[in-house]
């Protein structure tokens, strides 16, 4: 009985002892947590992208004369199917197939004669009224492409084909390849060529990609008209 007369005086007690230690307690000072200059997190601030695209801005097809004139077969449309992970015939025939399809691709066959080989492959009326052209589609024919690709390298920068009509024709399908396969936010196809000065064979390699669509024919047509002015009149930069 008088254990239990005991806890219930210090049950009446506890409110006074405890107010009379926190009143004892000293206050703590009031904080301002108003917004700082700099952001707690680092990452507040970053936009950074964050998606990582894998592609190709350096692929070449039997349209380029280093490859088409020496037995190289497949065209623009073998390429970007087989980039963007379609079942493709190889020029030997075997099957390919990319493991994960690319994500963009830059068909960059080369500016200088670009297209030569498909003319001559096509035998096109064009080529065959052109006189280089026509020695070099017979000997090609006659299963000298490489001979006639040595003579077209050892040309030193000098155009010996000089038929605008060509280049004109090929880069307009080069653009229209371009923009028949891209697919938005799925497969993005640029518009671009490979432009390639070799004086005395020292090689500079520039692969120019344009970031726009309905004027990249004219600026590109000009761009190619420009730089074969210069290797003309300078012998090549």
């Amino acid at each position: 009985m008088k254990f239990k007369q005991a806890l219930g005086a210090l049950a009446a007690l506890a409110p006074v002892m405890a107010a009379s230690v926190f009143a004892a307690a000293p206050m703590a000072e009031k904080q301002d947590y108003s917004q700082t200059e700099r952001q707690y997190s680092p990452y507040v601030d970053q936009h950074h992208p964050m998606n990582v695209y894998f592609g190709d801005t350096h692929l070449h097809t039997a349209w380029s004369s280093d490859v088409g004139m020496v037995g190289a077969s497949l065209g623009p449309d073998v390429a970007y199917r087989a980039a963007r992970g379609e079942r493709v015939n190889t020029h030997l025939g075997w099957q390919f197939k990319l493991v994960r399809p690319l994500d963009f691709i830059v068909v960059a066959d080369h500016a200088e004669n670009l297209g030569l080989a498909d003319y001559i492959r096509r035998s096109d009326p064009l080529i065959l009224a052109n006189k280089t052209g026509k020695k070099w589609h017979d000997m090609t024919k006659a299963g000298k492409g490489y001979d006639a690709f040595l003579e077209w390298l050892q040309a030193d920068n000098v155009d010996l084909i000089n038929e605008p009509k060509m280049t004109q024709s090929v880069w307009a399908k080069v653009v229209e390849n371009a923009d028949k396969y891209y697919q938005p936010r799925v497969f993005t196809t640029f518009h671009g060529f490979e432009w390639t000065s070799h004086p005395s064979g020292n090689n500079l390699h520039r692969v120019v990609i344009f970031r726009d669509d309905g004027l990249a024919p004219v600026r590109s047509y000009l761009i190619l008209s420009t730089i074969q002015w210069i290797q003309k009149t300078f012998g090549g930069i």
